[in-house]
This record gives structure tokens, C-alpha cells and sequence, in this order.
């Protein structure tokens, strides 16, 4: 005797099937994005966005070889 119900579906099915509609949502959200957002808007936000990183001082970039997070040996 199985262990499903008619008309269920097994475990393998109900996943197949949520990750297929996880592929269709995030494909009409390229999509729709490319479509909607005009190309001007990404190229500012691409622009503003690359270089514009600058360590803070005694931050994380000033950190010594050897030396552990409190200071110490």
C-alpha cells in the first residue's frame, strides 16, 4: 500500500514543481525589469556605484598581519 494519498503529490513532484515556479517568477522579473527600467537609470546607478569605496582609517584595510582582532599576538 502506498504511503500517498490519490491525488497527492509526492515530495520530488512538489519540488520540481516549486522550483520551476521560482524560475518562471525570477524570469518575468529580468524581464519585466529590462523592460520597464530605462537603460539611463541603470547606467547612473552602475556609474555612481563603482569606485566609490574608500577605507575608513583604522578600519578593517589597516589591519596588521599577525595580529589578532584585539590587538594581541
Amino acid at each position: 500500500m502506498s504511503s500517498t494519498r490519490s491525488g497527492e503529490l509526492g515530495a520530488p513532484v512538489r519540488l520540481a514543481l516549486y522550483g520551476l515556479a521560482l524560475l518562471i517568477v525570477f524570469a518575468a522579473s529580468w524581464f519585466l525589469a529590462g523592460a520597464l527600467v530605462p537603460s539611463s537609470v541603470v547606467a547612473d546607478w552602475t556609474g555612481s556605484s563603482s569606485g566609490s569605496h574608500q577605507p575608513a582609517p583604522g578600519g578593517h584595510d589597516d589591519h596588521e598581519p599577525g595580529r589578532g582582532d584585539d590587538g594581541h599576538n
